[in-house]
């Protein structure tokens, strides 16, 4: 039995020891110096061992991007709390403070209507319902301008970590900043 390994875009994605050669493409016959415990590429028709710096090295880029990704999914569950899960709520969100600003500034505003019944059920005027609109709007602006400028100081923090543990542990910092936030 000979060793096969299969390639995906030049990367090693599996290895079997088999009787014949899979039918399906990308699998080639491990050369006669293959080792299990070793990882290998595909490079010009040739397959070649990747040395262990250059597997730390590639494996510190992988974890940078996946890293980085989900740095942008954690800001953005922190961001939704402001704009909404929804780009529906988010609009109306911007609707609402457009029509706050209008009755403040006209009393009698069509756009009063938008959040009179908002008013009715807090049992105050459309005036103060409005002041509370903005009020909460500006607060939210505070909250999306920070979250963005953490994602974007974390993401250069990762792009310069130099090991995996430094990524670990802006990960972790990153996190505890987002939930201590939310408290």
């Amino acid at each position: 039995m000979k060793a096969y390994i299969r390639f995906e875009n030049g990367k090693q994605l599996e290895v079997a020891t088999l009787i014949s050669k899979p039918s399906e493409d990308g699998w080639k016959v491990a050369p006669a110096n293959f080792d299990f415990s070793k990882q290998y590429r595909l490079a010009s028709g040739k397959i070649e061992e990747i040395s262990v710096d250059e597997l730390a090295a590639m494996r510190l880029a992988e974890t940078k991007a996946m890293v980085a990704t989900e740095i942008s999914m954690l800001v953005d569950n922190a961001r939704s709390k402001y704009v909404g899960n929804s780009p529906a709520k988010q609009k109306c969100y911007e609707l609402q403070e457009k029509a706050a600003l209008s009755v403040l500034e006209d009393a009698e505003s069509p756009l009063g209507s938008l959040i009179q019944p908002l008013a009715e059920v807090r049992n105050i005027t459309i005036s103060e319902m409005a002041q509370l609109i903005l009020a909460k709007a500006q607060v939210a602006n505070q909250k999306i301008i920070w979250a963005e400028a953490i994602e974007d100081n974390y993401k250069k923090l990762i792009e310069s970590a130099e090991t995996l543990e430094q990524i670990d542990q802006l990960l972790l910092e990153i996190s505890t900043t987002l939930k201590a936030e939310e408290n």
